[in-house]
């Protein structure tokens, strides 16, 4: 009899071991099936699929420009800004996310000390197997062949620390030594575009200055720079707030760069952002312009703009900050200008 009931106890654990493990295969492929029509539905709110990428998305080149500036009756034009981000709005299905470093949503001028607004190292932020910023803007700079325009709102390679309650100055190097490789070695004609407004630290004509003196007397060396701004009565007015012109990209022959951190030491250093890579592909289609071409066109639009002047011309008008260091190398205005740029981009 005790035999018998313990056969009969073992054979009831056993069923009972057998029914715990099916209800936890059951608990598993019931949690697989709700795990999977979460992605299904994540999915199809999102959209985003590589067949569906294919066949819907674009690329489209948007701007900006505000008033008092003024081109030619036939100089390119692209969809403006607002008409753009209405129309993402409007696509949008269930969700709208926005990435931006400021959101201001009055016509009040900030008063943020520029060069002193620093928040946190790219590096901490930068996720693993993302490019920084630098190397892109490095690289796009190395594999120029024929030609670099640059387009931003300033140029000063410096960097300010502050140590022990002393401001501290050095100088930043990585992109002011990639252009000087770019010209002076691999003789890449450089075109820098940069925005004169109430912010453009001085010592920024000393950098272009010593940038152009380095294609005196060298052959196939070429450095031109401009320098956009609004309109003369602005300029001159006691408007607080003045049109500048926020570019901050790199177009070359063959690679697109357009970023939102500025031109300067402080903010790689210490200032997160982003930036996109867009390369030219092989076969392109004859008679549709890519986006490395709207972006060729839009900067060639603002370098023979009215709004763009040379330093010389910036001194003699007196629109240049007060810089008693400054002697610009004189360099010689090309009436061929136009033609050369559009040469470079056959």
């Amino acid at each position: 009899m005790a035999g018998q009931a313990t056969q009969e106890s073992i054979l009831k654990s056993q069923q009972k071991c057998i029914a715990i493990f099916a209800l936890l295969c059951c608990f598993a492929v019931l949690l697989a099936l709700m795990f999977s029509a979460v992605d299904v539905w994540v999915e199809e709110e999102d959209g985003i699929t590589e067949e569906n990428c294919n066949k819907n998305c674009r690329i489209v080149l948007v701007e900006n420009i505000p008033e008092g500036f003024s081109f030619s009756s036939n100089a390119t034009t692209h969809l403006p800004l607002t008409v753009a981000l209405n129309g993402l709005l409007d696509l949008a299905k269930w969700s709208v996310e926005i990435v931006s470093s400021q959101w201001d949503l009055t016509s009040l001028e900030q008063q943020t000390d520029y060069f002193s607004a620093n928040e946190s190292s790219p590096d901490l932020f930068c996720a693993k197997d993302r490019t920084r910023d630098i190397d892109a803007i490095q690289r796009v700079i190395l594999e120029a062949k024929k030609f670099i325009y640059v387009s931003v709102t300033n140029y000063l390679p410096l960097v300010w620390k502050t140590s022990n309650g002393q401001q501290l100055t050095r100088y930043w190097s990585i992109i002011d030594e990639a252009l000087r490789e770019a010209l002076v070695l691999r003789r890449v004609r450089v075109y820098l575009l940069i925005s004169l407004w109430k912010k453009t630290h001085p010592l920024t004509y000393n950098f272009v200055t010593s940038l152009k003196s380095l294609c005196l007397g060298l052959e196939n060396c070429s450095l031109d720079v401009k320098f956009f701004s609004g309109p003369e009565e602005n300029y001159r007015s006691n408007r607080k707030k003045r049109e500048v012109n926020n570019n901050k990209y790199i177009v070359t022959d063959n690679s697109l760069y357009i970023g939102n951190l500025d031109w300067v030491g402080n903010e790689f250093t210490f200032n997160a952002g982003n930036g996109l890579v867009i390369k030219s592909a092989e076969g392109k289609l004859e008679g549709r312009p890519t986006i490395l071409d709207q972006v060729k066109a839009a900067f060639e639009r603002d370098w023979f703009s009215h709004d763009a002047k040379r330093l010389q011309d910036l001194i003699l008008s007196g629109r240049t900050a007060g810089n008693p260091g400054l002697h610009p190398v004189k360099s010689e205005i090309r009436s061929k200008d136009r033609k050369v740029m559009r040469s470079m981009s056959l």
